[in-house]
């Protein structure tokens, strides 16, 4: 049984990835490449943390990325890398790949 693609009207968002290419190892300047992403869906979303001295709210969002409706299709996200949606810059904590009956059907991204 095939699992179908996510309909493009349900990724209606646009973000910018942004990949750090190089470091000067002090903090100071850096390479980075942008790459825009169409047909993607941000969800915010609130998680909560526990430490020794209490919660720890955090606000997250996390980003559903298709195999088939998304552009490009030769991404790949990593840890650490930044998302840029609106006014927003978030940090990939988190890439969770879900898989149909052969392929990859989509990436579920963590954001911080």
């Amino acid at each position: 049984m095939l699992t179908a693609p996510i309909p493009r009207y349900i990724l209606p968002h646009k973000v910018t990835l942004v990949k750090k290419l190089s470091s000067d190892g002090w903090g100071g300047s850096e390479e980075v490449s942008e790459t825009p992403v169409s047909f993607v869906r941000i969800e915010p979303c609130r998680s909560q943390r526990f430490s020794l001295s209490g919660d720890i709210p955090e606000v997250r969002a996390k980003m559903f990325y298709d195999a088939f409706s998304s552009v490009p299709d030769n991404v790949s996200f990593e840890t650490g890398d930044e998302i840029l949606f609106g006014n927003d810059r978030y940090i990939i904590t988190e890439v969770q790949t879900f898989y149909g009956a052969v392929d990859i059907h989509h990436l579920e991204v963590l954001l911080k």
